[in-house]
């Protein structure tokens, strides 16, 4: 809507005017994908951040379960260092008083001393590795590195068991990074579609109303009595486009590599559960191997360690036994600690460690992901 004034030297003093237009584009412009391209691409990168996040929250979870079982181990492993220690010290005291009475050598006394050594050095280095695992643990935890910390061990995490594929299934169904991938696919494609669009030559349907009216004051200018409509074609002259067809080309390059990287992506993750599937097997078996060794140890180092005390026995088989309890104490704990960081492993490769929102995981796939962006 004008009003324009002539002065009142015209012979008409003011004219106005209304003009509608509407304009349709019928190739290069058509469709929501290039009227809203802007909207589209921010709300991918919306989802995108809210991955990122997302992708945090598991590698979190997973570090403070490490931090905690290790933390675990070494105050179990604390406490069989203190008692080898002890035990040790049992032996020293028995061998030295049988090499004053001639019934052990001096390199019995010698071998139990050496071990009892070994096994303070070893106390000291627990001790050491403790304190700095509790830091480590506070330091994820958001406390203080010199606040008191204990935790408490608890059994194991057993999985129910499933094959392979189904846990890769799963993992195809949860995690936030095949996510990611999928939507790049479909921005890439969607970056062609639009791409295409704009390579088409502009023809636009135009259609224009207006109304016009003139007078010595601005009401008779604004009564508009006269109409004029109009329908055509609008369009530009520039049909090779080159610019745009370079930016078509740039987007197939760009959803070729996508799709590619979607196809190793796949592949990476069912290697992944795989291994993952593989150890928490190997660690469930090898703990209940582990626990019978470990009470094997134990019956012989009693009885070893019995003999010796009646005489029956000697200075290296009951040295050798405390040894190897010790060893099949630390191989238990260590396995025992293996099958829940194994258990939460695989849970984070099949992407169910920690609930993310329906919205952030992946869609379904679209078929034949390769071979589809032809030009």
């Amino acid at each position: 809507l004008a009003v324009d004034d002539y002065g009142p030297d015209a012979a008409v003093r003011r004219a106005g005017s209304l003009r509608v237009e509407l304009r349709q584009p019928l190739l290069r412009g058509r469709g929501s994908a290039v009227q809203l391209d802007d909207v589209f691409a921010a709300r991918a990168g919306r989802q995108t951040a809210r991955r990122s996040f997302e992708a945090r929250r598991p590698a979190l979870v997973l570090a403070v379960v490490q931090a905690h079982q290790e933390l675990a181990r070494l105050q179990a492993q604390l406490a069989y260092d203190e008692q080898a220690v002890q035990r040790y010290a049992r032996l020293r005291r028995l061998t030295q008083a049988r090499e004053q009475q001639g019934r052990a050598s001096r390199v019995d006394s010698l071998r139990v001393e050496f071990q009892y050594g070994q096994a303070e050095s070893a106390l000291t280095a627990t001790r050491e590795r403790l304190d700095a695992q509790r830091g480590d643990l506070c330091e994820l935890l958001g406390r203080p590195p010199d606040a008191p910390l204990a935790v408490e061990p608890g059994p194991p995490l057993r999985l129910d068991d499933a094959p392979a594929a189904a846990a890769v299934a799963l993992a195809l169904s949860n995690r936030l990074d095949y996510a990611e991938a999928l939507q790049a696919v479909g921005e890439a494609r969607r970056g062609i579609r639009v791409a295409r669009q704009r390579v088409l030559p502009t023809v636009d349907l135009v259609a224009r109303y207006g109304r016009n009216g003139t007078g010595d004051s601005i009401g008779d200018a604004l009564d508009l009595p006269d109409e004029t409509w109009s329908v055509g074609l609008a369009g530009d002259s520039d049909l090779h486009r080159r610019a745009e067809r370079s930016a078509l080309q740039r987007e197939l390059i760009g959803a070729a590599a996508a799709e590619e990287d979607l196809l190793t992506l796949e592949n990476r993750i069912r290697r992944e559960v795989q291994q993952a599937v593989q150890a928490y097997a190997r660690a469930a078996q090898q703990t209940e191997l582990d626990a019978r060794n470990l009470e094997l140890a134990r019956d012989r180092a009693r009885l070893a360690r019995r003999l010796f005390e009646l005489g029956r026995g000697d200075n290296f088989t009951a040295t050798d036994a405390e040894a190897e309890l010790l060893r099949a104490q630390s191989r238990q704990l260590e396995n025992e600690s293996d099958i829940t960081v194994a258990a939460f492993q695989l849970k984070q490769a099949t992407g169910t460690l920690v609930e993310s929102p329906d919205e952030l995981k992946p869609r379904p796939p679209v078929p034949a992901v390769m071979g589809q962006v032809g030009p």
